[in-house]
């Protein structure tokens, strides 16, 4: 550490609610940053009849198109600040003009969206599998990917997603774990850990005690200036460096229930931490000024320890306004790193 010269004010640590943040004495200010409330127990399920499913859509509507708000793909209650209406409405629109060309009168259950983002199915789209029961699952679009992994090693179940607009007589609806402003319920990781106690029996994959989990062979947005140095300095410090995109999802769960020190950059990567089974950990994320809350809300119920060091900014956004590029401020990650008990 004699190496790096560190100009900017001392880093400290503070914590709230078991979460730990280290940064400077400004951010440390803002408690809002993190936290948010556990709710112990399941949120309830709800039976409801005449629903209208539509290709393309994450919600289901009501046989005449009106959005059924028990099914939006980002659960918020009366009572919890709302997801803006225009992010809400990019894919669970208020109301459809689409009628139903065929009906089903099976009795299935709601099983949430699909989402082609990683961390955001593991959150929100799994929001609603704490529920199990017999029914066929309804999801919103087929399974591709790590999305198939993540159904072959979960609970068994029948899986429907008509190609075309399907009236349902009778649908079950498990209300989400998950919800938009900083509420979670206990039972949220209930699939996760059915998933991963799967994937630690199909798994041969044993990392060393320390692993660091990389973006830098990633070819989307979001890469991180100064990632690779990083890497160069840690794997002398005895980690070993990973890549989740060329792992098998079985291998990932495993490292994350097999290390004892984690590291990352913030990411969806990092949400793979809802598949761990318990034991000691440290789990150290490298993150900037602002980050997603659903990070601390997964924290919030599972047992191990939990460190986010400021020690990343945003350099460059895309054309949506997407930050697409973010800059490592090395010296202090390495200090941050060492007050969290990661080097």
């Amino acid at each position: 550490m004699d190496q790096f010269t560190i100009e900017k004010p001392k880093l400290s640590a503070a914590t709230w609610l078991g979460l730990t943040l280290i940064s400077d004495t400004d951010v440390l200010r803002s408690k809002s940053v993190m936290g948010g409330s556990v709710v112990k127990g399941p949120p309830g399920v709800v039976e409801m009849e005449n629903l209208l499913f539509v290709p393309g859509w994450r919600c289901l509507f009501t046989k005449d198109g009106r959005r059924v708000e028990e099914t939006v793909s980002f659960g918020s209650y009366p009572g919890i600040r709302p997801i803006t209406a225009a992010k809400l409405a990019k894919h669970d629109p208020p109301e459809t003009s689409v009628r139903a060309e065929q009906v089903i009168d099976e009795v299935v259950t709601f099983g949430g969206p699909t989402i082609p983002h990683y961390g955001h199915q593991l959150t929100d789209g799994m929001a609603r599998q704490w529920w199990r029961d017999d029914n066929p699952s309804l999801i919103t679009a087929p399974l591709s990917g790590y999305q198939l992994a993540l159904a072959e090693m979960g609970s068994p179940r029948r899986i429907i997603s008509p190609d075309r607009p399907t009236l349902f007589r009778r649908v079950v609806v498990p209300l989400p774990s998950i919800l938009t402003d900083g509420v979670i319920h206990d039972v949220h990781d209930m699939e996760h850990r059915r998933v991963a106690e799967t994937a630690l029996v199909r798994s041969d994959f044993h990392p060393g005690p320390r692993i660091y989990v990389s973006r830098s062979r990633l070819r989307s947005a979001r890469c991180v200036d100064g990632e690779q140095e990083l890497e160069a300095l840690l794997s002398r410090a005895g980690y070993q460096i990973i890549h989740p995109q060329d792992l098998p999802l079985a291998d990932q769960i495993a490292a994350f229930n097999r290390a004892r020190v984690i590291v990352g950059c913030s990411g969806s990567a990092m949400h793979t931490s809802l598949f761990h089974l318990g034991g000691p950990l440290n789990i150290v994320t490298l993150s900037g000024p602002r980050f997603n809350r659903r990070f601390s809300l997964v924290d919030r119920i599972k047992s191990y320890k939990a460190t986010y060091v400021q020690c990343l900014g945003f350099t460059e956004r895309d054309a949506r306004g997407a930050i697409s590029s973010m800059n490592l401020d090395m010296a202090r990650a390495i200090e941050g790193l060492d007050i969290a008990g990661a080097l």
